[in-house]
């Protein structure tokens, strides 16, 4: 697991680890990531030296990525102009969850491929949590003061509605779990996030 510390194994190795082999079978084409961050996985896509690359951001972290305020703009660029859109641990920052995916919707070209993930509030340390204390662990802010916080908690459920209602096709769910605990318990019982695999209809 270079570049991640122990404590990221499980989250953010396995995440990006699902994302990069989905993306090595895909041909090569356009590819948007919605808020690339730190630019880890960015890198790591760019590794695979299929794609042509773009990014947007409300913090722009490379010359490449336009200024983008998801919860106050529509994304910047033309209809049906790309091939993959990767929105990874973005949607649980925003506002209006449904207008972001008919804006990734509007930019894929039909059949376009979309990776999307949000953490998995359904995962068994959640629902024991909220039993307990009322509060989804990671979403306890009290008002919306920086673009990191986690504002909006979407389960599984409502992402494939909304998914489904923006005309995309849903092929596979996947968990950012080790390999040895998928084979024991249910994925959605401990994987720290969903992410879904779909495409626009033709």
């Amino acid at each position: 697991m270079s570049g991640y510390s122990k404590a990221e194994g499980e989250t953010i190795y396995y995440l990006h680890k699902i994302c990069i082999e989905e993306l090595s079978r895909y041909k090569n084409g356009k590819l948007l990531e919605i808020s690339p961050g730190g630019l880890r996985l960015w890198r790591k896509i760019k590794e695979l030296n299929k794609f042509d690359m773009h990014g947007c951001d409300i913090e722009c972290n490379d010359d490449t990525i336009k200024y983008c305020n998801l919860n106050a703009d529509d994304l910047p660029y033309n209809h049906a102009l790309f091939d993959y859109v990767v929105c990874c641990e973005v949607i649980e920052h925003i506002h209006n969850p449904w207008k972001l995916i008919a804006e990734i919707k509007r930019i894929l070209k039909p059949g376009g491929k979309l990776i999307i993930s949000t953490p998995n509030i359904s995962k068994m340390y959640d629902r024991i949590y909220y039993l307990l204390k009322g509060v989804i662990p990671s979403f306890q802010y009290e008002k919306h003061t920086h673009s990191m916080q986690h504002i909006n908690p979407i389960n599984i459920k409502e992402l494939l509605l909304i998914l489904n209602e923006c005309n995309f096709v849903v092929s596979d769910i996947k968990y950012n779990l080790a390999k040895k605990y998928q084979k024991l318990f249910p994925k959605g019982w401990f994987g720290y996030s969903v992410v879904v695999i779909g495409s626009k209809s033709l």
